[in-house]
């Protein structure tokens, strides 16, 4: 594979990489640290297998995307259930919803949610479920979307109930081998709903979507299988090969920084939105009526906050707007831990990627204000101590905030002009 270059980086340092990027003076086995063999070859003429076949019927709109697999139902604004029904088909050579949710389960029965160590699947989802039995009021529980191997995509909102609040979107683990990025998203839930009645009103006048596992089979395969996997589960011609989800949405889809290339880490997949995973974000985005203001991916590594665009030279029409948000942050963790993020776009303190979340957040949803956040660390890269998970919730947990307040103070003086 064609190695990537930045023309800022004169070091030959490994760069924080949540997307595998390489340097002019690294070797690509490095980066990868043994992701990938030579045992995978495929041609050209090789399909994605099991491809999905749906219709999806969202808020009374008909949105034939019959390539994708699954039959959702509209999810109502306000609703207390926002849950999705699934006919999913089974897929031949595929491991089943659970096998390996339940490796060594009996280990884990009585696992409760802590934050000293980095959790399994399940525990990070019966979590979202003790939420809500414990605080009935203001959490709910839902699910949007089955992955490739049937996982559940679990989605936590968090809200007061309150129909003229804007929402906030915050997912993770996109990427698999990511694991701050969830215990990150579920520390800031957690903080969030547990003292939800003395936090300031640029917190409780929001709705909060948590969405801790975008890739839930990914994420168990790093666990059980391969650590330093980063796609989903998606197969060619009966061997698995992955799609990178952060590749697969559709703004700027098949640009620069991604790949046609099964075996490339930036594998973008055989058309925008092949995947589930990235379908289930896109129809609660795009086709849920929820008024989203705010959209925030967590990934690792590099201690980043980047904002549109990604895939393209231009600036977004909102640049000024979004890098003082950003600025806010960085202020915000530098004030509670010390450390320094880097703000900017993409391509200026990192690399260009076309197909990603954030982008297509911003430039088809619409959505004001979208930032990704790329956690610690340079010195650790992917295999970040657990000894820091707490560290790192609480310096991001503090440029939320921030955040919160800057986008409500700027909406404020909007309105006054």
């Amino acid at each position: 594979m064609e190695k990537q270059t930045h023309p800022h980086n004169t070091s030959g340092e490994e760069f924080s990489d949540n997307e595998g990027c390489v340097y002019e003076n690294d070797s690509y086995e490095s980066i990868l640290d043994g992701v990938y063999s030579n045992e995978y070859i495929y041609d050209s003429e090789m399909t994605i297998q099991n491809k999905y076949q749906t219709k999806h019927e969202v808020n009374h709109v008909n949105v034939d995307d019959s390539r994708y697999g699954v039959y959702r139902r509209p999810m109502k604004v306000g609703s207390k259930r926002f849950s999705y029904n699934h006919l999913s088909k089974d897929k031949p050579g595929i491991q089943k919803k659970g096998q390996e949710d339940n490796y060594h389960a009996e280990d884990r029965k009585a696992k409760r949610m802590d934050w000293n160590d980095y959790q399994r699947l399940d525990v990070i989802h019966s979590f979202l479920d003790e939420l809500e039995y414990d605080y009935p009021s203001i959490c709910t529980v839902g699910t949007i979307g089955l992955s490739r191997e049937d996982r559940n995509l679990k989605i936590l909102k968090v809200s007061n109930s309150d129909a003229h609040n804007p929402a906030v979107w915050l997912d993770a683990g996109i990427h698999a081998r990511e694991w701050i990025a969830p215990a990150v998203a579920t520390y800031i839930a957690n903080h969030i709903v547990r003292n939800f009645s003395s936090l300031p009103s640029s917190i409780t006048n929001k709705d909060w979507y948590f969405h801790p596992v975008v890739n839930p089979d990914g994420y168990e395969y790093s666990h059980t299988v391969d650590r330093m996997w980063r796609k989903n589960k998606a197969y060619i011609g009966g061997k698995l090969v992955g799609v990178d989800l952060n590749r697969n949405f559709s703004y700027g889809w098949g640009g620069k920084g991604s790949s046609e290339t099964p075996t490339s880490v930036f594998y973008r997949g055989p058309e925008p939105f092949s995947e589930p995973e990235s379908c289930a974000v896109r129809d609660v985005l795009l086709y849920s009526g929820i008024p989203f203001k705010v959209y925030i991916t967590l990934h690792s590594y590099g201690q980043i906050i980047l904002f549109p665009f990604a895939y393209k030279d231009e600036l977004c029409p909102d640049y000024v707007r979004l890098l003082e948000g950003a600025t806010v942050m960085s202020k915000a963790i530098h004030e509670s831990s010390g450390n320094t993020y880097k703000v900017g776009l993409s391509r200026d303190v990192m690399y260009g990627a076309a197909g990603t979340s954030n982008d297509f957040s911003y430039g088809v949803a619409k959505i004001p204000y979208c930032y990704l956040l790329e956690l610690r660390s340079k010195k650790h890269k992917f295999r970040l101590p657990k000894e820091e998970i707490e560290e790192t919730g609480n310096e991001i947990l503090s440029c939320i905030k921030a955040l919160m307040e800057f986008i409500d103070e700027k909406s404020a003086t909007e309105k006054t002009e």
